[in-house]
């Protein structure tokens, strides 16, 4: 009896000390694999970004995936349809059928109307016969001088992994630095309940608002997707060579005075005073920035809300 008790401690042992060995064994990999994936990071503003690799059914490589994905259907209008604001106007586009039975892309821009009786900050749809302004959305860099991306007739093309490629001296006659949009999404409700996507960039909400902007350095692009809370809920840092790094955690909040990028927020102080006076310097000083700084066109003017109604 001695025997088989004696026989039964050491098999305990040896499946206790085996078990303990694989244990090592696995917190060894996965030291190693944390070794290397910290190995290939950028970091800009503190927000750390990780290289885009690696185990491609791991949580966080589908989370990136659907994100991405999520942003190219809701470029080309799949099943929420938005109006987009790059410069001072609010435009949109629909796709069309001419009478030859082909499909086109129409692009639509809200206009002011200056003169109506009765109507403050009006406005109206017309067709825009020309591309808009920096009429690009941009996926990866290639090299120095190229950039892979899609162009604005092109959103509809959710599947083709670089729709167009890119000069970077085409961006210098109409995109400004850092490129800024404001998009208003709207859930389409005329399509059936099995074709309708579920969009995480808006929460599955009906409707939303998100700011996207691409920085350009000498050094890499930047592309960050801002939510209405001023979040940053996703960031991709493009180099040469179809190389991204990604951040979709904790990747900072976007000041909209500063149009930087911070993890720390500073504590907002207003007093009627200082509000007062800031509004009174804004009207003096015309705008530095955007298409309008030749003529002196004052900024918050040419800024003010302007109501379309819906695009036919």
């Amino acid at each position: 009896m001695c025997h088989v008790l004696e026989k039964r401690h050491v098999d305990f042992q040896e499946r206790f000390m085996e078990r303990r060995r694989q244990r090592q064994i696995k917190d060894q990999e996965a030291l190693l694999m944390e070794n290397k994936e910290l190995s290939d990071i950028e970091v800009v503003n503190d927000v750390t970004h990780y290289l885009k690799r690696g185990n491609k059914s791991s949580k966080k490589w589908k989370k990136i995936e659907m994100l991405e994905r999520d942003f190219r259907h809701l470029l080309a209008m799949d099943g929420m349809k938005y109006h987009y604001k790059r410069d001072f106007y609010w435009r949109t586009w629909r796709t069309v059928a001419s009478y030859g039975g082909t499909e086109r892309i129409v692009c639509y821009k809200c206009n002011n109307i200056v003169q109506a009786p009765g109507c403050q900050s009006c406005g109206m749809w017309t067709i825009e016969e020309t591309p808009p302004p920096c009429p690009y959305e941009f996926f990866s860099v290639i090299t120095d001088k190229l950039l892979c991306g899609a162009y604005y007739t092109q959103y509809t093309d959710i599947y083709t992994t670089c729709p167009s490629i890119i000069n970077f001296s085409d961006l210098t006659a109409t995109c400004d630095n850092p490129i800024e949009t404001k998009w208003r999404f709207t859930k389409m409700y005329g399509m059936p309940e099995n074709q309708r996507n579920k969009h995480i960039i808006c929460g599955n909400q009906d409707s939303c608002e998100i700011t996207t902007s691409y920085e350009i350095t000498p050094n890499y692009v930047i592309f960050r997707i801002i939510n209405s809370k001023n979040d940053v809920i996703y960031s991709r840092i493009m180099k040469p060579n179809y190389t991204n790094y990604i951040c979709i955690d904790d990747c900072g909040r976007f000041n909209q005075n500063t149009k930087k990028v911070g993890n720390i927020d500073i504590p907002l102080k207003l007093t009627l005073l200082t509000t007062k006076l800031n509004e009174n310097i804004e009207e003096r000083i015309p705008a530095q920035n955007g298409p309008f700084n030749s003529t002196g066109r004052n900024c918050k003017a040419a800024n003010r809300p302007v109501f379309c109604g819906t695009v036919p």
